[in-house]
């Protein structure tokens, strides 16, 4: 689209210029004529070399977005959250929370970086033994590297329960980690669905950790 509006531009200076280099006299040796045709020449030249180097600018752009893709692939951290074996005491009291209606407040996890680079500022909430939802810095996980909590904070997300962490690369660039939990409420239990990753933008990132 832009590439197009550009040569309509071109065509419509181009045919102005003609226009008035038709219309301008010229005397019995051909002076001024001479005179148009250089300028029209001129003007094409100025036109193609303008053409040209924009044409260099965008290719250089796209090759520096593709290097920078390139780079950040080679670190992108991905943080697993990873639903961790409970005792039949807490499986009883969760199932009785699915029974009456509710969505369990906690689960016992594993947070571990499954990426190529290293997951900087990782933090989630947990559940306090009073039931208070806090914060909770979990600092940085190399590659392959876990840290463990067992009572990981439910989050309500559009009337869903979902595990989530947030964390950034070396770059700065932020992330959301999130596994859905799904509830059988035939059998009163419910599991974790499929790793979902989100990049956010910064205000998004921190509206997500500080509310």
């Amino acid at each position: 689209m832009k590439r197009f509006c550009r040569w309509s531009v071109y065509i419509i200076v181009l045919a102005l210029l003609a226009v008035f280099l038709l219309l301008t006299p010229y005397d019995e040796k051909g002076n001024a004529k001479f005179e148009r045709l250089a300028t029209f020449a001129l003007v094409g030249v100025t036109m193609t070399y303008a053409t040209f180097t924009y044409q260099q600018a965008e290719a250089s752009k796209k090759m520096a977005e593709e290097m920078a893709q390139q780079r950040y692939g080679i670190v992108f951290p991905i943080v697993d959250v990873q639903e961790r074996e409970e005792s039949a005491t807490d499986k009883i009291r969760k199932g009785l929370d699915i029974q009456s209606g509710d969505i369990p407040k906690w689960q016992s996890c594993t947070l571990r970086n499954i990426g190529l680079g290293p997951a900087v500022n990782v933090c989630s909430f947990i559940r306090t033994p009073t039931d208070e939802r806090r914060q909770w810095d979990f600092g940085t996980l190399a590659v392959n590297e876990e840290a463990r909590t067992e009572q990981l904070s439910i989050e309500q997300k559009n009337g869903r329960g979902v595990l989530v962490a947030y964390y950034k690369d070396v770059y700065g660039r932020s992330f959301e980690s999130s596994r859905e939990i799904i509830i059988n409420q035939a059998v009163c239990s419910y599991k974790t669905g499929p790793l979902k990753i989100r990049n956010l933008t910064e205000e998004e990132y921190i509206v997500a950790i500080h509310g």
